[in-house]
């Protein structure tokens, strides 16, 4: 490395030797400064490189410094590391014998790749009895612009000649930190330093606090895990990879849903290298050039216990060593945590007599809560269908009244956490024997169906009838038959009854089934009244597809203009929203631009504009199917064409 020269400096002053010897009283000052704090501040962005020791006192690596020359140092000149057993990082000339002035060596730190050196502060000792010691950046050369610290011989240095402090690292912006020492001629002009026996100059430095400044954006890809499963419960799974293109590494992970906070950490430290050992002005301070992996495997276990049953905004976040941030994934679940019933609610004691039921057997996630019951007694028909609620009998025991005790009784209990709650029935309680279901009532019966068993449907025609028969093992019809409707929403594994139907002589029946997302409908027959289960089952899968509305205005516009997209989609819309990809029609193809997310109402809008085209520009807005939340298959909207001129 040839050293480099500032340039003439003040004519009264001379050349080259002059521009050194007036920077003394700069760098004193400079030394001064440092003991008051340092003169930096940390944003996100930053990280910290230590260097030789530790705040503790402790050695540390000397990551990013290489040693490097200015001409040819004499004899007994040269660079030495003794950090490792407590020391100093050292550049010496000596003056054993004659040299070339300006010549000697030197420390060169390098930021590592992507990084830019963005303040800091370094400890060392300079001294300069017939030479100069010098700290510079971001270029190697000595003048105002470039000094952070100095000691020459002919100017006031330190105490006794020796400079010794805590220097800042005034010069950001650059990716060179030089630490060198050289011998200086008497007198102008002058091509020997004579020897003197003893050394010229040196550096020391003790410690260093490297602040770097780095703007990689860290990325996430190959998302999984029974998080997002659809619903998720209690402890589930999450897994990705994180990384990024430089810089000091993938460091912590945060997953939020909506505002509470399921995770914050660093799952990959890297042997411990990327805990950092401290701060210095807001900044993480690490011991290595590249404390952190730039690309992670990451598995967690996420608790959703404490979300509330239903839909949440699950939001992933990574931030690199530099407190570079990225939200890599931002996308609804469900998650359901209200107790799950595994063995149905009994009662016992007859039925004229104080009645007693058992909630039974539940399970939820340890972190929901405590399960606690409420009861609900219930009168019903005699085949335990269309149930009505006893207003008073609201606990777990009960004495029915006489008409009540003669016919048919149930009850509902609900087990509820601070999650959410869910609800099972009790087999029914009857004083009179079980009753067939139907003239022919038959354990193995069979639901035959007319129509096809699987249907695709726009919104608007998503209700329609079902028809079929029933008839027993031998094809003998079964008549005066109740026939149960229930649907399963897609996504969903819970159904709900949303009709009934009766058979005919001929063990014929029509069903009017309500307007609905994409389901299955089960038609089941139970062939007594105690049946807790179907004997006999049809399934029809019905595929609705979603109804999105589009508006745009202005339709007619300049070829620069601006136009406003907005729009709803029908139907129940989960509490994250749902995506629409919004397209135009361009060069012969539909062309997708935008895809944003609607709100809890299904609204969304967007600005479009034009960059210079004209003539007419059709637009269409379409909602991807299989979206979590959301039982609707995909749906696309009508078109509206834009003119511009």
């Amino acid at each position: 490395m040839t050293r480099k020269t500032a340039n003439p400096g003040n004519a009264n002053m001379g050349g080259q030797r002059s521009r050194r010897y007036g920077l003394g009283l700069m760098c004193a000052a400079s030394a001064s400064l440092a003991l008051l704090g340092h003169c930096t501040s940390a944003h996100a962005g930053t990280w910290a490189l230590e260097s030789c020791s530790t705040p503790g006192g402790l050695s540390a690596p000397t990551d990013g410094w290489l040693t490097a020359s200015i001409g040819s140092p004499g004899p007994g000149s040269g660079d030495s590391d003794s950090c490792p057993e407590g020391g100093t990082l050292s550049a010496l000339t000596a003056g054993d014998s004659p040299q070339t002035p300006y010549w000697g060596p030197e420390w060169v730190f390098t930021a590592p790749e992507g990084s830019t050196i963005a303040g800091g502060t370094i400890t060392a000792t300079l001294t300069a009895a017939s030479g100069q010691a010098w700290l510079e950046t971001p270029n190697d050369v000595y003048d105002a612009a470039d000094v952070i610290a100095s000691c020459q011989y002919n100017e006031p240095c330190g105490s006794g000649g020796t400079l010794t402090g805590t220097f800042d690292i005034s010069h950001p912006g650059g990716t060179h930190i030089y630490a060198g020492a050289a011998c200086v001629g008497g007198y102008e002009g002058a091509t020997t330093c004579r020897a003197t026996g003893l050394p010229d100059s040196s550096i020391a430095i003790r410690s260093a606090t490297i602040q770097l400044a780095e703007q990689s954006s860290p990325t996430g890809r190959n998302f999984s895990g029974g998080l997002l499963a659809t619903p998720s419960r209690g402890s589930e799974s999450l897994t990705f990879r994180a990384s990024e293109s430089a810089g000091p590494g993938i460091r912590t992970v945060t997953v939020t849903a909506d505002s509470a906070v399921l995770y914050h950490g660093t799952p990959v430290t890297d042997g411990g290298s990327c805990n950092p050992i401290g701060e210095s002005e807001g900044s993480p301070i690490y011991l290595g050039e590249q404390p952190c992996p730039l690309d992670a495997a990451i598995s967690l276990p996420i608790d959703t216990s404490a979300l509330p049953d239903g839909g949440h905004e699950l939001k992933v976040t990574v931030a690199d060593a530099a407190q570079n941030t990225s939200v890599v994934y931002d996308a609804p679940i469900i998650t359901v945590n209200a107790p799950a019933n595994t063995v149905g609610p009994t009662v016992s004691g007859s039925p004229g007599s104080k009645l007693h039921v058992s909630p039974g057997s539940w399970t939820a996630p340890s972190g929901a809560g405590a399960i606690g019951y409420s009861y609900a007694w219930q009168e019903c028909e005699a085949d335990g269908q269309d149930c009505r609620a006893i207003g008073s009998a609201t606990g777990a025991d009960y004495t029915p009244t006489e008409s009540q005790a003669a016919g048919t009784l149930r009850v509902l209990v609900t087990a509820s956490n601070e999650d959410g709650a869910s609800t099972a029935a009790s087999t029914p309680l009857r004083s009179a024997p079980d009753i067939a279901n139907g003239v022919g009532a038959s354990e193995q019966a069979s639901v035959n169906l007319t129509g096809p068993r699987a249907l695709r449907r726009a919104y608007r025609h998503r209700a329609f009838t079902l028809s079929g028969q029933l008839t027993a093992s031998g094809g003998a019809p079964i008549s005066n038959a109740t026939m149960e409707i229930s649907e399963e929403l897609s996504g969903s594994s819970r159904s709900s009854v949303v009709g009934y139907a009766r058979t005919n002589a001929d063990g014929a029946f029509t069903a009017a089934v309500p307007a609905g997302p994409s389901r299955q409908i089960i038609v089941g027959y139970r062939a007594f009244s105690a049946d807790r289960s179907y004997s006999a089952r049809a399934i029809v899968t019905e595929s609705v597809a979603a109804q999105v509305a589009l508006s745009v205005t202005p339709r007619r516009t300049a070829p620069t203009g601006k136009i406003r997209l907005a729009g709803r989609i029908a139907g129940p819309i989960p509490r994250g929203g749902v995506v629409v990809e919004l397209l135009v029609h361009y060069r012969g193809r539909w062309e997708p631009f935008r895809d944003p997310r609607t709100d809890r109402s299904g609204h969304f809008a967007i600005t479009y504009g034009f960059q210079g085209a004209e003539g007419r520009f059709p637009f269409r807005a379409e909602v991807p199917g299989g979206q979590a939340g959301f039982p609707y298959a995909s749906g696309v909207g009508t078109t509206v064409t834009v003119r511009t001129r």
